[in-house]
């Protein structure tokens, strides 16, 4: 490269493409070598740095490319917000958007070391995130990926993402990765794939949500975007407003989680039989399935006439049946043949802790204490009841 490139402490090291007729992407070609095909500024950096020693200058350029991308990553939420500022709680609850996060963390790896700039490399798996990336991970990938999980309705459907369709859920899955893996090569666990489905449910209703409320907002990716809107259900996405913070939410069920959380309301879910109260949707299915729903004979004991609501519960159950006593009380030896058995046990060995509002007796168990009040302060419970 001749030193005329060099203009103000600045010197011409890339050059950037537009690829024309197909799914909008850039291409970055270095003016040192000649070399292209790098598709963001992580790789490019990192080519600089191993076969132009980039060091020697580094301290000077690189540090100024970081903060051009910087700008132009704060000049993108500067956009959004003035869109989202349009209408009123445009705050909504759920994470920063991936794109988002994933400009950040092309910012913060600008120094962090690349394996290979030419080979792509899905990121380690965990089932505790999705496997893909908006920004980084192939289109082509991600659109198969959302093929797959439309002809899959038991990953998406909200009458089948309950314990009682859970082996179907990971037949499915694992479906998806093995077609995955027959294609592009990436081994996916059907946790991760489970994973991934939820994350891109809650990513396409926060999309939705904000082109329902503004006209002018327009998805970044618009064509998964698209693809999603094709099958996922959209009747109960709508932005709702807190009326004590102003915050906005995309459904009603977020909502009142949040007054529960934030603002001490009540219970987002309660039984329309028994109005029993419940801070999680999960422990609420299973309260319907185990009081107040027909009983199938999918989880009927072999030897008695108990059916239990789910598998868990049979499990536990099971246990009844046999002299195996495999459970011991740390304290006393006792030993006992189920887990809630020993937590029943336990609870002998602490001070009685529940007043009687009557008189000065204490109990153990809250249903000692009913018991209690029914035989003994029936007449006052009468009079307040009155």
């Amino acid at each position: 490269m001749s030193r005329d490139y060099i203009t103000n402490n600045y010197i011409e090291s890339a050059r950037v493409y537009l690829k024309l007729g197909g799914p909008a992407e850039i291409f970055i070609k270095c003016c040192l070598c000649e070399i292209d095909g790098f598709a963001d500024w992580v790789l490019f950096l990192r080519h600089l740095r191993t076969s132009h020693a980039a060091d020697q200058w580094e301290g000077q350029h690189a540090p100024n490319l970081n903060l051009e991308i910087q700008a132009e990553v704060e000049l993108e939420l500067q956009n959004l917000k003035k869109i989202n500022s349009e209408y009123e709680g445009s705050d909504v609850e759920a994470e920063t958007d991936n794109f988002n996060l994933d400009e950040v963390d092309l910012n913060m790896q600008l120094g962090a070391e690349v394996e290979d700039v030419l080979t792509f490399k899905e990121p380690a798996q965990n089932n505790n995130r999705p496997f893909y990336s908006m920004q980084h991970t192939r289109p082509e990938l991600l659109l198969d990926f959302i093929d797959q999980m439309h002809q899959h309705e038991y990953l998406w459907r909200k009458d089948h993402r309950n314990e009682d369709f859970k082996e179907e859920r990971m037949k499915s899955a694992q479906e998806i990765g093995q077609r995955l893996a027959e294609r592009f090569n990436v081994a996916l666990s059907p946790q991760v794939v489970c994973r991934s489905v939820c994350e891109l449910i809650k990513w396409f209703q926060k999309q939705h949500a904000m082109c329902k409320a503004n006209s002018r907002f327009r998805c970044r990716y618009q064509s998964y975007y698209e693809k999603l809107l094709e099958f996922l259900p959209t009747q109960d996405i709508q932005m709702l407003n807190c009326d004590e913070c102003e915050r906005c939410f995309y459904n009603e069920e977020h909502l009142r989680r949040h007054k529960y959380r934030a603002h001490s309301g009540s219970y987002p879910y309660v039984c329309d039989v028994c109005h029993m109260g419940f801070s999680h949707a999960s422990k609420f299915r299973l309260h319907r399935i185990r009081y107040h729903e027909d009983k199938s004979n999918r989880w009927q004991c072999t030897f008695c006439s108990y059916c239990a609501p789910n598998k868990w519960d049979l499990r536990a159950h099971l246990p009844t049946h046999s002299g195996e006593r495999k459970y011991t009380c740390e304290l006393c030896g006792v030993s006992t043949k189920s887990s809630s058995s020993l937590a029943v046990h336990r609870r002998t060995h602490l001070a009685p802790a529940v007043n009687c509002p009557y008189c000065p007796k204490k109990y153990r168990e809250n249903h000692l204490l009913k018991c209690h009040i029914k035989k003994m302060h029936a007449v006052q419970l009468e009079h307040e009841l009155d």
